[in-house]
This record gives C-alpha cells, sequence and structure tokens, in this order.
C-alpha cells in the first residue's frame, strides 16, 4: 500500500482485521525511481521488490 495522506489508515485497518498481510510503502521512496510512473507500474514494482525481500 501506497499513500501520502492519512486515508490509508482505515483501509489499513480493515484488511488487518480481516487477515491481510499489509505493507505501508512510503511514498518518497517511489517518487525518485527513474521512467514513466503510473499507479499500475508503481504497484507492479513495489510488488515485485517486496517478493524479492
Amino acid at each position: 500500500m501506497e499513500s501520502t495522506s492519512i486515508y490509508w489508515i482505515p483501509i489499513f485497518e480493515l484488511l488487518d482485521a480481516r487477515g491481510f498481510t499489509v505493507f505501508l510503502v512510503n511514498a518518497r521512496d517511489a517518487k525518485h525511481v527513474p521512467g514513466r510512473k503510473t499507479n499500475v507500474s508503481d504497484a507492479q514494482r513495489l510488488q515485485r521488490l517486496h517478493s524479492f525481500g
């Protein structure tokens, strides 16, 4: 999950309460990656990085 404000908190708590493992990612780190960025490509890149540990 990536967010720049407090809007993520209710969704984070809901997913956590339902048994999902949720990771909060600092959006500033994604901002400095070169190349064209979209929400979909950011999410895919973050998922790929997470799968590598």
